[in-house]
């Protein structure tokens, strides 16, 4: 799951009901709920769908097919694996413009009034995120991240920072949003080797699933020092969602959910999600309203959970979901 500035209410009078808020922790949600879409992408097609609490969702069609999704600076972002971020109208779902990505992309994120793209190794054999103009579309900067032959798999954002998950030499790079300059990178893992995973930010606590390792760590969001670090069962290798006080991981077969405890990092619930198929998109929200997309290539629902006691609350029908993003 890829971090997005979202802030989520509960399904009620057959619409979703979303507060409003932003960023990792902190913050306020108002005492009145307002009707507003969420956006998705799914299923190696070139379509993104703007979701209704019944099966009638807008779609609009894409030039490309999209592998991410990311919302900001008052427009969607979807990335193509071809090579092409794509600008999105949030209303009309046109696209408005596309910028050509060298090197293989692997996520996007928007982050201190820039659009991030993390790519595969340059011709120095190092990752790179490039950092665009939201309105005019122009290249801000280049930041490498890593070592060579390190791959950068996943971005998770604040308001003030980028984190790029490094695979291969497994670890983290945080980045400043405003100037693009790495401040710290940590390696993970046994001796900092092999790995790969999922990641999550919340506040000042950024989360790692290494998958290779079966480990769930919480690193201070600033200093990236590892506080919690507890083995996890090796099935957990869908999705990672961290909330204010839980933090969920999803497996990618679809049978289950694991709530972990944000302060001490330990399991403390488990939600089975059985004869479902597979788990694509999951996220937690301010509201207390957990995600949880299970979808085949026919289509599945959209679960809604509530964050704190697992209990589900409803779903939205025919919302296949690779990645997820809602105002």
């Amino acid at each position: 799951m890829r971090d997005r500035c979202v802030s989520f209410g509960w399904l009620a009078a057959a619409a979703m009901a979303i507060s409003t808020g932003c960023g990792g922790g902190g913050g306020s949600s108002p005492g009145s709920n307002s009707t507003v879409p969420i956006w998705a992408i799914a299923g190696d097609t070139q379509t993104i769908k703007r979701l209704s609490s019944t099966a009638d969702h807008q779609k609009g069609n894409l030039d490309y097919i999209p592998s991410a999704l990311a919302m900001g600076e008052g427009a969607l972002w979807a990335l193509s694996e071809s090579g092409k971020l794509m600008r999105i109208n949030k209303s009309t779902l046109a696209v408005e413009a596309t910028i050509d990505i060298s090197g293989g992309p692997r996520d996007v994120a928007v982050a201190g009034g820039a659009v991030w793209v993390a790519t595969d190794p340059n011709s120095a054999g190092k990752p790179s995120l490039l950092r665009f103009d939201p309105e005019t579309q122009q290249l801000l900067g280049t930041t490498e991240v890593g070592n060579d032959n390190d791959q950068v798999s996943e971005l998770a954002v604040t308001e003030t920072a980028v984190y790029a998950l490094i695979e291969n030499g497994f670890g983290v790079a945080r980045i400043a949003a405003d100037t693009g300059a790495v401040e710290k990178t940590v390696r993970l893992g046994a001796a900092g080797g092999y790995g790969y995973g999922e990641i999550s930010v919340w506040g000042d606590a950024l989360w790692v699933l290494d998958t290779y390792s079966d480990k769930l760590m919480r690193l201070n969001a600033t200093s990236l020092e590892e506080e919690v670090g507890e083995s996890v069962s090796s099935d957990l290798d869908g999705d990672l969602a961290a909330g204010s006080d839980k933090v969920y991981a999803t497996s990618l077969d679809g049978e289950k959910a694991v709530v972990f405890d944000a302060t001490t990092g330990k399991s403390v619930m488990e939600v089975p999600l059985g004869g479902r198929p597979k788990g694509r998109a999951t996220l937690v929200t301010k509201a207390g309203v957990l995600l949880i997309g299970l979808a085949d290539q026919e289509g599945g629902d959209l679960l809604m959970f509530d964050a704190k006691s697992a209990g589900e609350k409803g779903s939205i029908p025919a919302a296949f979901a690779d990645d997820l993003v809602a105002e």
